[in-house]
């Protein structure tokens, strides 16, 4: 036990960044963009996108502000970036270009960060499970703002460390302003700031500073006081219906989830997120043990996560995993942390395996084909399709609704239809085996990825059909239809979609 104390002690990192480090910290970001910029070029925007898109198209800043408080249930930071970028020329599916950025920075800060309590091969492989994490590599491109959020966090963090151990002006104008961005790109950033003020004042190395550093982040708070108005009217919004009850195993598997997928059922899924998690808080004790900067990484790992498990416990149902996404650049260090207590030969070999492991199930997402909602939208038209006229979904209502909305012609209003019991003579189905129709007879099929599009011809009400039982129906209710009716009021309506509500009137 003494020779491995000695041993932290003497590897025990100073805040001077090494080259070494640096040269770490450019790999990881280098491939971070590498393995999302592919992504961000060629996939088709998904349901959250395209909510973002119509933000980014509004004629002025005002109508995209309306449009945020309408139809969002974050904040306007990485919007308003995202549509100055757009104002000034570049497409929209190129704002994804800032995501792409914004993680790729944030993972190479989080090997800065993990060097200032680790070695510089660890920091480096904590750097690259944000690089190639899938929970990070799944928001690294996309028109949101969750790769920002990580960022920020990382910043943040750095920034706070910094003013605890040299309090300067610099560091304290940067602190306050860090605050403000973070409670402007995610309202979750919020419990980042309880858990660094828990540290704050519960840290005895803080204890000269804590006061001036609380100003900071309390007149950060304050900078983002005038938005909070929009945070209520978001709420008011029930953007968040679709989160259920209280679940210890999704609290339990969110750490888990932010660098590998969810592998296994039921008891075998509970323990590798419950054996990642006792993994972290091995790291998290030893790291508390060396320092106040490894303490501070304990409370941004874990804080967050259990205060908004306690909220969500509380009946708030506000909890996803992706919204804290903040605390992953934390976890990263802490469940490598581990490592370093461990002979060299087994360290070497278990980080080789962490490194094996995250590359495969990064070559694998980096792999993925996207649903091709372009091409499916596209096969409908040259099939015949036209507004009004009903479209079947052997798929996810919501995962196509407003995709379909963004590519079909004319950007049409799309809510779930319910059959009427009179006769449609033509339908339009999508399903998602793309080698055997089910249907023998249809009038046209196209294939669009690992879907179908088929045109068919029906001589009963849809409702009666065997073939067409168990499909969502798609209707435009703006558009006069026979067989269905629209639904007017909730989550399946045309106005609770996010994409169509300023095209239904100011009750929207």
């Amino acid at each position: 036990m003494v020779a491995l104390a000695n041993r932290a002690q003497a590897a025990r990192p100073s805040h001077q960044i090494p080259i070494t480090a640096l040269a770490a910290a450019v790999s990881v970001a280098l491939i971070a963009a590498a393995l999302a910029a592919p992504h961000a070029l060629h996939d088709p925007l998904w349901q959250d996108e395209v909510a973002s898109a119509r933000i980014l198209e509004q004629p002025t800043l005002l109508a995209a502000l309306h449009r945020i408080r309408e139809t969002e249930s974050t904040p306007p930071l990485w919007y308003i970036l995202g549509w100055l970028l757009h104002r000034a020329g570049v497409a929209i599916t190129q704002v994804r270009f800032l995501s792409v950025s914004f993680m790729s920075i944030g993972a190479a800060l989080t090997v800065i960060l993990a060097r200032r309590v680790l070695s510089v091969p660890l920091a480096g492989l904590a750097g690259l499970l944000i690089a190639v994490g899938t929970g990070f590599f799944a928001h690294s491109h996309e028109l949101r703002a969750y790769a920002l959020l990580v960022l920020l966090a990382s910043v943040f963090a750095i920034v706070l460390a910094d003013e605890v151990r040299e309090p300067t002006r610099r560091n304290e104008v940067a602190l306050c302003m860090c605050t403000t961005a973070g409670l402007l790109t995610h309202y979750f950033f919020l419990f980042t700031l309880v858990s660094a003020a828990v540290w704050l004042w519960l840290e005895p190395k803080a204890r000269k500073t804590r006061r001036r550093a609380s100003v900071s982040m309390l007149t950060g708070c304050a900078l983002f006081a005038p938005f909070a108005p929009i945070a209520l009217s978001q709420y008011k919004h029930d953007h968040f219906w679709w989160i259920g009850r209280f679940s210890a195993q999704t609290v339990t598997s969110t750490a888990w989830r932010f660098f590998l997928p969810l592998y296994g059922h039921g008891i075998v899924r509970i323990g590798i997120a419950a054996m990642f998690l006792a993994l972290a808080a091995v790291g998290s004790f030893q790291l508390g043990q060396r320092s106040s900067q490894g303490r501070l990484l304990v409370a941004l790992g874990f804080g967050p996560l259990i205060v908004s498990a306690v909220v969500w416990s509380l009946g708030l149902r506000i909890f996803s995993p992706r919204n804290l996404l903040e605390c992953g650049p934390f976890f990263a260090v802490l469940a490598v942390a581990w490592l370093e207590f461990l002979p060299i030969r087994l360290r070497l070999l278990l980080a080789g395996g962490i490194v094996v492991v995250a590359f495969s199930s990064a070559a694998h997402l980096a792999g993925a084909k996207a649903t091709p909602f372009d091409r499916v939208a596209s096969d409908l038209v040259a099939e015949g399709w036209t507004p009004g006229t009903p479209i079947a979904l052997f798929n996810d209502f919501f995962s196509f609704r407003s995709p379909l909305e963004w590519y079909l012609p004319g950007h049409p209003p799309l809510a779930l239809g319910v059959p009427t019991g009179r006769l449609c003579r033509t339908v339009f189905v999508i399903t998602p085996s793309a080698t055997q129709s089910r249907f023998g007879n249809p009038v046209r099929r196209a294939r669009a990825g690992s879907l179908a599009v088929e045109r068919l011809r029906v001589a009963i009400p849809i409702g009666l059909s065997r073939r067409l039982r168990g499909a969502s129906w798609l209707i435009d209710p703006l558009q006069r239809s026979v067989c269905l009716k629209a639904v007017i009021s909730g989550p399946f309506s045309a106005r609770f979609s996010p994409t169509t509500t300023a095209g239904l009137g100011s009750g929207a």
